[in-house]
C-alpha cells in the first residue's frame, strides 16, 4: 500500500482480484512498527512520526485505491475485529468476498500449516516476522491500542 502503482498494477495481473483493506488502530500499529523497525530490523533510527506518515500513507493510497475498484471485489477489515473473532471474520471473507466455502481452521491458522509455510521466508520482506513468534491469534491485540503512552 506504501507504492500505489503496485495496487495498480494488481488489476492488470490478475483476471479477477479481490483486495482487503485490513485497517488497525494507529495507536497499536504505530507502535507495532516502530518494534518491528527498531527491536527486529535493527533500524534504531526509525521514529514516531515516520511511522505515523507511513501509516496514514498506505492507508490513504489503499482508500483511493479501492474508490474505482467493484464493491463486490473489496472488503474492508478491522484488525481489532479479526483478532477479537476470527471464525465471524475470516467466513465473512470467504463467503461475502471470494465466495468460497469456510472451514473451522481458515480462523485458525496457528493449528495448520499456514503459518509454518513462512518459515522459509524467515529472511526476506513478504511478512511480518512477528507473525512467526506467535502460537495462536491473540484477542488482546484487540484493545492494544488502548494502553499506549503517546509521544510528547
Amino acid at each position: 500500500a506504501g507504492h500505489p502503482m503496485i495496487m495498480q498494477r494488481s488489476l492488470e495481473i490478475f483476471a479477477a482480484p479481490r483486495f482487503i483493506h485490513l485497517i488497525r488502530n494507529p495507536y497499536a500499529a504505530i507502535p507495532s512498527a516502530l518494534q518491528l523497525h527498531r527491536d527486529i530490523l535493527g533500524i534504531l533510527s526509525t521514529q514516531w512520526a515516520a511511522c505515523e506518515q507511513a501509516w496514514h500513507d498506505s492507508n490513504l493510497n489503499t482508500r483511493d485505491f479501492l474508490i474505482d475498484v467493484e464493491p463486490s471485489a473489496k472488503l474492508t477489515i478491522k484488525f481489532e475485529d479479526l483478532v477479537r473473532d476470527p471464525d465471524t471474520i475470516t467466513r465473512r471473507i470467504c463467503e461475502e468476498l471470494l465466495d468460497i466455502v469456510w472451514l473451522p481452521d481458515m480462523a485458525q491458522p496457528y493449528t495448520t500449516s499456514s503459518v509454518n509455510s513462512f518459515t522459509a521466508a524467515r529472511n526476506f520482506a513478504t511478512t511480518d516476522p512477528k507473525l512467526l513468534r506467535r502460537r495462536s491469534i491473540d484477542p488482546t491485540l484487540a484493545d492494544k491500542w488502548r494502553e499506549v503512552i503517546l509521544p510528547e
